[in-house]
């Protein structure tokens, strides 16, 4: 049986990637390479997010959490304004251990 920490590594993390490029791209008005570099990821990583082609999967489920949402248009924020204190990556882990303690977003992910 794969722990939760491995199965959000497929879905959650990904999903997370693309509301965070989409709305550095979209509100910020970053390139795909800017966004990239903040998001330690490649520009075609960053293209297949937008395409949805990685992470779509769950962005519907997160978007419709409200607190969830809230979480990564913060987050998003915070890196537009280059928030190089801020570490991305344990903002992303909060923002699964949420995911993990809400039975209605898991729910939706996973049926």
């Amino acid at each position: 049986m794969k722990t939760y920490c491995e199965q959000s590594m497929k879905l959650i993390i990904p999903s997370i990637r693309a509301l965070l490029a989409r709305i550095l791209i979209d509100k910020y008005g970053f390139t795909q390479v800017r966004t990239a570099k903040l998001l330690g990821l490649t520009q075609p990583a960053i293209s297949y997010y937008l395409g949805s082609k990685r992470g779509a999967k769950v962005v519907k489920a997160i978007k419709d959490c409200g607190e969830l949402m809230t979480r990564v248009e913060s987050l998003a924020e915070k890196i537009a304004r280059g928030g190089g204190e801020i570490d991305v990556g344990t903002v992303i882990c909060d923002i699964c251990r949420i995911i993990r303690g809400s039975k209605e977003v898991l729910k939706s992910i996973y049926s």
